[in-house]
């Protein structure tokens, strides 16, 4: 078996880090399909050759995380 690519554990709220709710937040996003909905809406990626640069959910995400983070 391989091992975890990540752990999980229940802290109080004392101990709790900044980064503790981004799982949560991770989930509500995908629960909500947030890659489908920013892949379909053309305004996000204006790019003539969808080869070059990032996809938007990159630059998406980025500013959730951000916007989430606590920092």
């Amino acid at each position: 078996m391989r091992p975890p690519k990540f752990t999980l554990r229940f802290e109080p709220s004392e101990k709790a880090s900044v980064h503790g709710g981004q799982l949560a937040i991770a989930a509500v996003w995908e629960k909500f399909g947030l890659k489908k909905r920013v892949r379909v809406e053309p305004a996000l990626d204006p790019r003539r050759e969808k080869g070059k640069g990032y996809d938007p959910i990159v630059y998406v995400t980025g500013i959730l995380f951000a916007l989430t983070s606590g920092v």
